[in-house]
């Protein structure tokens, strides 16, 4: 993952959890500003919650699951029996 797909996903789970809380809240009987603080705190911590596991979860450099070499991995030891 990159750092803008990281952001990208945390924007998005900070708006959606902001929809979802602000207008369930309005809707189960809470005020207009309460419900916005509510959601404005929803959008906080699913935020920054979707940020730090993207940070957790990016591939640093030399890491990861792909070899370096493109791919093929050659057999150590396959020609030791040619050599002589």
């Amino acid at each position: 993952m990159t750092e803008l797909m990281i952001r990208k996903m945390a924007l998005a789970f900070a708006l959606f959890s902001f929809g979802i809380v602000a207008i369930g809240s309005f809707l189960f009987g809470s005020r207009i500003l309460t419900s916005l603080v509510r959601g404005t705190e929803a959008a906080a911590v699913f935020g920054s919650l979707a940020w730090a596991l993207g940070l957790f979860m990016e591939e640093k450099d030399g890491e990861g699951s792909g070899s370096a070499d493109g791919g093929e991995e050659r057999q150590k030891g396959t020609n030791l029996d040619q050599t002589a």
